[in-house]
This record gives C-alpha cells, structure tokens and sequence, in this order.
C-alpha cells in the first residue's frame, strides 16, 4: 500500500470516526444515536467483540474507497471517450468538406 492510500485511509477512517461518534448533524438525532450508541457500547464489552468491529469498519471503508477508485476511474474513461467522439465528429465534418473540394 502506498503512502498516499494509507493517509487517505487514515484520513477517512478518522472523519469515519468523527461522524460514527455523532460529531456534527442534527442535534436530535445525535441525541437518538449518541444513547442507542452507548446502548450498543454497554453490550460491547469484549475487547475481542470491539476488535472484530472495528475490524468490520474497516473492511467496509477498504471496500467503500476500492468502490470510490472504481467509479472514478469509469468517469475519467467516460469523460475521454466522450472527448474523442466529439473531435471525431468535428473532423468529419471536415474531412467530408476537404473530399467535397478534391472532388470538384
């Protein structure tokens, strides 16, 4: 892994976090999650349960950024192929003019 991704990573990971732990939003429903969360954190005693969850976060933000490089990388192709039909296009109108003048 380079060193850019795993900054990223970290990066996202810890806005993950931050949002995860009901920094920002809607004061209400923060107020709804921050108890289901400490619920849910009562529950979650194991540090071995705590591993295996953390664990699971990252596996889905691995695969939620594996998804986001992906997707990127559809656009740039699109966004090429659709440059390359329009100057082709372009120039075939030119090139039809240019024949219509060799011709005459």
């Amino acid at each position: 892994m380079n060193k850019f991704l795993k900054y990223a990573l970290v990066g996202v990971l810890a806005a993950f976090t931050l949002v995860a732990a009901g920094c920002g939003g809607d004061k209400k429903e923060d107020k709804k999650e921050g108890k289901a969360a400490e619920e849910k954190k009562e529950e979650k005693s194991s540090p071995a349960e705590e591993l295996k969850g953390a664990n699971d976060r990252y596996l889905r933000l691995l695969a939620e950024y594996d998804n986001y490089r992906k997707r990127s990388q559809r656009e740039a192709d699109q966004k090429f192929n659709d440059g390359v039909s329009h100057a082709v296009t372009q120039i075939l109108g030119i090139l039809d003019t240019l024949e219509m003048a060799a011709h005459a």
